[in-house]
């Protein structure tokens, strides 16, 4: 996700405001279409297991 967000911000570095937002809208949106129910309980799992080993 972290390289992703740095591409945003990289093709978005000389877009105006308005294009920019337009951008992080579509590329927010198309990476939203592949998180379902079962990803965020999975991860949410995982996180709260690492949790209770530390």
């Amino acid at each position: 996700m972290h390289i992703t967000y740095k591409a945003m911000i990289d093709d978005g570095y000389e877009a105006t405001l308005r294009q920019g937002l337009e951008l992080e809208q579509a590329r927010s949106t198309a990476h939203n279409r592949h998180v379902t129910p079962e990803s965020v309980e999975a991860r949410r799992a995982g996180i709260q297991a690492r949790g209770r080993t530390q």
